[in-house]
C-alpha cells in the first residue's frame, strides 16, 4: 500500500483496495496536515482559505494542498465532506467556486431548515465572522449584522437604522443597576467588547465606548424637595478566564442637613431591584450611615462591602459631606458580566434577568469579591480617584459647564467626551423664530397688497 504523506489522494485512491481503508487514510492525512500547521481539528474556513488555489497561485508558492484540491475528483471531495461536521462542511464549501457548486447545495440549506442544528449554524456563522471584522453573530436572531448598526449604551451617536433584535431586548439589560433610561446596556455591547478582546482591535468595540457619566436634577416641584443624582460607568476586561466587569458609582446629593428630611429624600437611592432604600435592610443601612455622618468628626474610614445575595455582586455605601449641599449618599457597585460568548452565561443571566429571577440566590461570595479585586487591579482610575472626580463635577454645579445637556435637567459625558446636540429648548426657540418670520412675511405681503390697491 502506498504511504500517504500529503494530500495527494488521487494517486492513493487508484491503489486503495477497500473504501473503508481509504476513508481512514483521508482522515490520517487531514490530521497530519493540520498538526503540521499547529491548528486544532476540525478544519475551519480560515485553515482552508489561506491555502486556497488562487491565494497560493498569486504568491507563486506551489503547495500540495492546493494541487490536491484542484485535481481531486468530485467523488473524493464529497467523501471528505462526509467526514466533517455540518458547520465545517459548509465552511469547506466556501474554498472556491467548484466546491461551492459541488458541496454547498447539500450542506448550506441544512443550516437553516431545523432548530435542532442551531449549534452548527452558530458555529458556521462565527467562523465566517472571523473573516469579516465589521460583522458579528447575533444570538437573538441567528444572523450576521454589521457592527455599526449597534450604537453605544449612551444616548448619543446612535445609528440611523438600529437593529430590530436590539430594540426587542430579548437578551435583557442592566437597567435595574443603572436606573437611568438614557443608558441602555444589553448583551450586544458585552459581546462586541469581548469580541475585540478575543480577536484583536479590528473587531467589536472598545471598553471606552461603554464609559458614561450623567447628572440629573429632580424634585424641585415635589414635596420631597430637590435631589441631584450622578451616575458614572467604567468597564474593564479582567482576569483569566477573561470577563467584562463594570464599576458603577451613583451619587444622591440631598441638599439638606436636617436628619429627618435627609432620610426622606434618601428613598430615591437604588442599588438593585432587591435593595431599595425605602424598605427593609437597605433603609436601615442608609439610616445608620446618615446618623454616623452627622456625629462623625474625624475623617471617614474605608466603607464596608455589602452584597446582594440574589444578584451576587458587591457594593459599598458611604455618606460624604459636601460643603454647600449637605450629605451625599455614594454607592459603588462592581458587576461581573461574564465572558460574552453566549447570553445563556449564568453570570449575565443573573444580572440581566433580575426582575424575572429575583428569587435565585447565589451564595458564591468569593466570586463577587474577586470581581471587585480584579477590576481594581487592572490599569485605569482607582475607586478613590473616581470618587474625587465625581465630587468635583457636583461641586458648584460644575457639570453644567463640562457636560452636554440632555433633555430637561440632565447633563451627560459619553465616552469621556461632550456631545453637541440640538436640545428641546433650542428647537422651541427655533420654531418660535420661524413662526415670527412667517408672520412678518404675511404682514408685509398684506401691506404691499393694500398699497397697490388690491
Amino acid at each position: 500500500m502506498v504511504p500517504v504523506t500529503s494530500l495527494n489522494l488521487a494517486d492513493y485512491a487508484s491503489t486503495a483496495i477497500h473504501k473503508t481503508l481509504f476513508k481512514q487514510a483521508v482522515l490520517r492525512s487531514l490530521r497530519s496536515q493540520v498538526q503540521a500547521a499547529q491548528m486544532p481539528l476540525p478544519n475551519t474556513l480560515l485553515w482552508f482559505r489561506h491555502r486556497s488555489v488562487n491565494d497560493l497561485a498569486d504568491a507563486n508558492q506551489p503547495d500540495a494542498t492546493a494541487s490536491c484540491l484542484r485535481t481531486l475528483p468530485s467523488e473524493l471531495l464529497q467523501m471528505i465532506a462526509l467526514q466533517l461536521s455540518l458547520s465545517d462542511a459548509a465552511s469547506f464549501a466556501l474554498i472556491n467556486r467548484r466546491l461551492s457548486m459541488l458541496i454547498g447545495p447539500t450542506y448550506w440549506p441544512r443550516l437553516r431548515t431545523s432548530a435542532v442544528i442551531q449549534g452548527h449554524r452558530e458555529q458556521f456563522l462565527n467562523t465566517l465572522a472571523r473573516d469579516l471584522p465589521s460583522w458579528f453573530y447575533c444570538h437573538s436572531c441567528s444572523h450576521l449584522h454589521p457592527r455599526d448598526r449597534v450604537g453605544p449604551p449612551g444616548p448619543f451617536n446612535q445609528p440611523s437604522k438600529p437593529l430590530w433584535c436590539l430594540q426587542t431586548n430579548s437578551g435583557g439589560d442592566l437597567w435595574p443597576y443603572v436606573h437611568v433610561y438614557s443608558y441602555t446596556f444589553n448583551f450586544h455591547h458585552l459581546q462586541l467588547v469581548m469580541l475585540r478582546h478575543y480577536l484583536g482591535p479590528g473587531y467589536g468595540i472598545s471598553t471606552d465606548e461603554l464609559s458614561f457619566i450623567q447628572v440629573s436634577e429632580s424634585g424641585k416641584s415635589e414635596p420631597r424637595g430637590r435631589i441631584t443624582t450622578l451616575l458614572s460607568v467604567e468597564a474593564r476586561v479582567c482576569g483569566k478566564p477573561a470577563r467584562l466587569c463594570l464599576r458603577l458609582q451613583t451619587w444622591a446629593v440631598l441638599h439638606t442637613r436636617l436628619p429627618d428630611l435627609a432620610l426622606e429624600r434618601s428613598k430615591c437611592v437604588w442599588v438593585c431591584h432587591h435593595l431599595v432604600a425605602d424598605e427593609g435592610e437597605m433603609f436601615q443601612l442608609i439610616e445608620s450611615s446618615l446618623n454616623e455622618n452627622s456625629t462623625r468628626s474625624e475623617r471617614p474610614r474605608e466603607p464596608k462591602c455589602h452584597r446582594c445575595r440574589r444578584c451576587n455582586f458587591n457594593f459599598q455605601l458611604e455618606v460624604l459631606d459636601t460643603v454647600s449641599d449637605g450629605p451625599a449618599i455614594v454607592i459603588t457597585k462592581w458587576l461581573d458580566l461574564g465572558s460574552g460568548l453566549t447570553p445563556m452565561d449564568p453570570k449575565w443571566r443573573i444580572l440581566a434577568s433580575a426582575f424575572q429571577d429575583g428569587d435565585n440566590r447565589n451564595e458564591q461570595v468569593s466570586e463577587a469579591e474577586k470581581c471587585k479585586m480584579d477590576f481594581e487591579k487592572e490599569e485605569g482610575m482607582m475607586q478613590q480617584a473616581v470618587t474625587l472626580r465625581n465630587a468635583s463635577y457636583l461641586s458648584d454645579q460644575r457639570y453644567k459647564d463640562t457636560m452636554s445637556k440632555w433633555l430637561f435637567g440632565e447633563w451627560t459625558l459619553q465616552a469621556g467626551q461632550r456631545m453637541h446636540l440640538c436640545h428641546w429648548s433650542d428647537i422651541l426657540l427655533l420654531s418660535l423664530g420661524l413662526l415670527g418670520l412667517m408672520l412678518c412675511a404675511v404682514i408685509w405681503q398684506s401691506a404691499c397688497c393694500e398699497n397697490q390697491g388690491y
